[in-house]
C-alpha cells in the first residue's frame, strides 16, 4: 500500500517524503473526509 502512494505522488509531481510527513501529521487529526489528504490535492508549494 505504501508503495502505490509512493508512486501516486511520483505520478502527481509530488516529493513523496513531503506528501507522507504532511499525511501522517494530518491523520493524527483523524479527519472524516479524506478526499483533501490525496496526493493529487497535495499542494506541492
Amino acid at each position: 500500500m505504501l508503495y502505490s502512494i509512493v508512486e501516486t505522488c511520483k505520478v502527481n509531481g509530488v516529493n513523496p517524503s513531503q506528501y507522507l510527513t504532511y499525511l501522517f501529521e494530518q491523520l493524527a487529526h483523524a479527519p472524516s473526509d479524506l478526499e483533501p489528504l490525496m496526493p493529487w490535492n497535495f499542494d506541492k508549494d
